[in-house]
C-alpha cells in the first residue's frame, strides 16, 4: 500500500484520462507507449539521468518526503506513521541528498 496525499489522487486521475483516452484496452496506467513497463529498474534509471539526477533511488525520496513533511508542520509521528519507521532515530540519520530533490 502507498499513502497518497496532495495532489497525488488528482494527478493519476488525469494519467488514467489520459490512458482510458490514448489506449483504452490498457488495463496499466503507467506505461511506455502502448506498452507495459517490464523493467522497473531501467525505466527508473532513465527517468532519473533525463531529470539530471542520475544516482537517485527510490529510498532517497522516502527520506526527502519525510524532510519535506517536516518542514510543512506535519507532527513527526505522522511522518514516522506514514515511511513505516518505528524509531525517532531515522529523523536523525543524515542524508546523502541535497534539499534541493
Amino acid at each position: 500500500m502507498i499513502p497518497m496525499y496532495g495532489h497525488m489522487i488528482e494527478w493519476l486521475k488525469i494519467e488514467k484520462e489520459i490512458r482510458d483516452q490514448n489506449h483504452p484496452e490498457c488495463p496499466r496506467v503507467f506505461r511506455r507507449g502502448n506498452k507495459p513497463i517490464k523493467n522497473f529498474r531501467k525505466s527508473w534509471e532513465k527517468a532519473c539521468a533525463l531529470a539530471g539526477v542520475p544516482d537517485l533511488v527510490p529510498h532517497d525520496l522516502r527520506r526527502t518526503a519525510a524532510r519535506q513533511r517536516a518542514r510543512a508542520g506535519i507532527h513527526e509521528k505522522v511522518i514516522m506513521q506514514v515511511c513505516g519507521w518505528k524509531t525517532r532515530s531515522m529523523f536523525d540519520r543524515p542524508t546523502s541528498w541535497p534539499s534541493r530533490i
